[in-house]
Parts: structure tokens; sequence; C-alpha cells
């Protein structure tokens, strides 16, 4: 029989608040649970693992109480278990939290807390981990190893995380033994809201507070009032409504440009892709963030954040001149229980044009079972040269249908 649940209202990032900040704001659970504490993290040197990067999310494998899943590592998030995780592990749950993400909407989640989480030789000893909804698990770029879930913040509280996006590796050091490239260059580091790493960085020369989230596929997401105050979106040569992704919440929907420049730490990225953020709630509604720099910008560095001593480190890889690529069909996609679904179509697209909605399920794309393209893969074909006519397979209440795409420029 599970023990009876308490109930509690936070406000959370694209996935999971860390409950370390959510005690300190939510007392209905530190009533409940008094003595508890979220835990975090330890390493007694430092400890490396391989990671895949499948759809701009950093995934390692990592075990809960023994079981091993496929985690994604995200820097803007908390611990948190996929339903398929909460389920096999047979944890209770202790807790109930209503939550507020990167949607407009809230979402009620169940709070459970393993004995140990294991990352390499780094171990979360009865951490707390929300409950993600079904809705959103995603799927695992490891054959036999189900998506568990997200692993964030507790993970690199106390240890300094360095995720180098071109060898693939992701690095835990404790402080007495993390010795940092003395090519890489230094940021200050600030903890928004006392959790979420924050620096200054500069949108065409206007400067604002912006996350750092490894959680994020997208290059740069804005807020509407950073966007709005600077005149951002009659700056931009192009722009179309758009769906940026779908966290805790709902989706997240906006307009999709490009900016001329973000600047950051003296690195200037130029013509990079930008959604402002239609937020009536959730994280991009709150007062002190202007926007968040996701993966597509990130994974032009090797990315050293240290909350011990407050720094983010960045030194430029390979990709950091690397045009930044947007869809030229119109489509977004999801991956439901191996099917390839149409999450959402960008109006007056070449999807659109040809007949495509939300809701239909692709089955082949340039003679190519979806089922078997990865996130990237499908994206490579979306992202083909403007002229390229490709042929995909379409189904419709179970009805399969062919249509030639042409592809164009949308930004």
């Amino acid at each position: 029989m599970r023990p009876t649940r308490s109930r509690v209202v936070i406000n959370m990032r694209i996935i999971a608040l860390l409950f370390a900040a959510l005690l300190a704001s939510a007392p209905a659970l530190a009533q409940d649970h008094a003595h508890a504490h979220q835990a975090a993290a330890t390493v007694a040197g430092s400890t490396t693992v391989p990671f895949r990067l499948y759809g701009n999310h950093i995934y390692v494998k990592a075990t809960v109480d023994g079981k091993a899943y496929a985690f994604v590592f995200d820097t803007g998030g908390a611990a948190s278990l996929s339903s398929i995780a909460e389920k096999q592990l047979n944890l209770p749950i202790v807790a109930t939290a209503q939550i507020s993400g990167t949607g407009n909407s809230a979402e009620t989640m169940g709070v459970v807390v393993p004995t140990v989480a294991s990352l390499g030789d780094a171990r979360l000893d009865k951490g707390y981990f929300l409950v993600l909804p079904a809705a959103i698990d995603l799927g695992s770029p490891y054959e036999g190893l189900a998506f568990g879930g997200i692993l964030g913040r507790e993970f690199f509280a106390r240890q300094i995380v360095t995720i180098d996006y071109a060898h693939k590796t992701l690095t835990l050091a404790n402080p007495q033994v993390f010795r940092i490239d003395p090519n890489a260059t230094a940021l200050p580091l600030t903890l928004r809201s006392g959790v979420f790493p924050n620096v200054r960085a500069a949108v065409d020369g206007i400067e604002g507070s912006f996350d750092i989230d490894a959680g994020s596929p997208q290059a740069l997401m804005l807020s509407e009032r950073f966007a709005s105050a600077n005149g951002l979106v009659a700056k931009m040569p192009r722009t179309v409504e758009a769906t940026a992704g779908r966290g805790v919440g709902g989706l997240m929907t906006g307009v999709a440009g490009r900016v001329n420049t973000l600047s950051l730490g003296g690195a200037v990225l130029t013509d990079p892709v930008a959604y402002i953020v239609h937020a009536t709630g959730g994280v991009f509604s709150a007062p002190d963030l202007d926007g968040n720099i996701g993966a597509d910008i990130l994974r032009r560095f090797t990315v050293t954040i240290d909350v011990p001593d407050k720094r983010l480190f960045l030194l430029k890889n390979d990709q950091f001149g690397a045009p930044f690529t947007f869809t030229r069909t119109g489509i977004a996609t999801n991956h439901v229980a191996g099917a390839t679904i149409v999450a959402s179509v960008i109006p007056d697209s070449p999807a659109q044009q040809a007949g495509i909605r939300r809701g239909d399920t692709l089955v082949a794309i340039g003679g190519r079972s979806a089922a078997t393209l990865s996130p990237d893969q499908i994206k490579d074909y979306w992202t083909m040269p403007a002229g390229t006519t490709l042929r995909v397979t379409v189904s419709r209440g179970g009805k399969p249908f062919d249509v030639d795409l042409t592809l164009r420029d949308l930004l």
C-alpha cells in the first residue's frame, strides 16, 4: 500500500526544479518531510562517462537502484524518473507536486525516493525524483535500454561538470582535483532563483540574463518580454509561427526567426535561430529570465559549469563556425511507442501545402522507414538543400499516402 501523499505547488524549469530549492519554497513538503533535504551527488575524485547526442539531448547510461536506463543529462533540470522506470522499480510515491514548467499549464507529478542513483562513479543517495508524465517520455538511443528520465543539478551542485561535445564525454570532478584548460574562457556564473545556472549574454548587442540549458535542443529561446522591449522580432528578416518543443505544462509555441548575433563571453555566434516563446505562465514568464542558451549553441564548445566557485568555462570546438539550420519542410516530430508522429506543421510550409497534418504518422522518408531513423537523421532530411524534392509516406487513420515535398528556406 502506498503512503499518504502530500501536495505542494512549485515552479519548475524544462523538466524539474531542484528539490533543494523546493524545500525552501514549498512549506507543505518541508513540513511533511522535515527531516529531508535534497542530497547532492558525491564523487571521490573525478569520473568520466561517454554520452550520445540524440536529438540534441545528452544521453548517458546510469543506474537507479541497480537497474540501468538511458537518462538525459540536463543542466537546467533536476532528478526525474520516467513513468516507465517508476513502474519497473515499483517505488512508492511519497508526495505529489503541481508543476508549472516551460508550457503555460501545470501538471501533477509524483515524488519518489530511490535508494541510490549512479552515474559513473558519482552517486546520489536517497535523493528526491519527480515522476515524469507518460506524455513526455522520450526515446532512447541505446538498444535494449529504456528511457529512465532526467539527471540534473543534483549531480553538479557540489561537483564541477564538463561537457565535451566534440568527444562526447561528460566529466564530474571534485573541486579539489579539478583543472581547467588554460585556453578556456571564464564567465561569471550565478544561480538564478538559487537554482538555475545563469550568465550574462547579448543578443544583437542587447545584454540580458540567460540560463545555460543543455536540456533544450534549440539554439536560443527568448522571453516575449525581452524580445518586445528590444524590438527583436521587427529586426528579423523572416519569421514563422513554430513549435519549439514540449515540456512540463504542454507545448511551447512562439515566433521563430534569426537574430544577427549572440555574444557569449567574447565568443560571437552569427545568425542563430531564436524562438520568442509565447508564455502566459511557466518559466518563460519569469521576470528575471530573458532567455535560454540551448544545446544547438552549447554543442559548439566544451562547456564547464563550476557551481561551487560560480564560473562557466567555454572552449570553442571545430563546430563553432557551423551554420545554424532550420527545417525546410515545416515538420516537427515526436517519437511515440516506436512511431514517428507529426507534432506540428508550420503554416504555409511545404508540409502544410502538401496536406500533412498534426497527428499524422510518418511511414517513410526518402524511401527509408521512419521508424528506423533517429531524430538527427530525420533532421538531416528536413535540412537538405533548398530545392530538393523529398518523397514522404504518411499514414492517417491507418491509410498510407505519398507526398512530394520541395524544400525551401523558411528562415
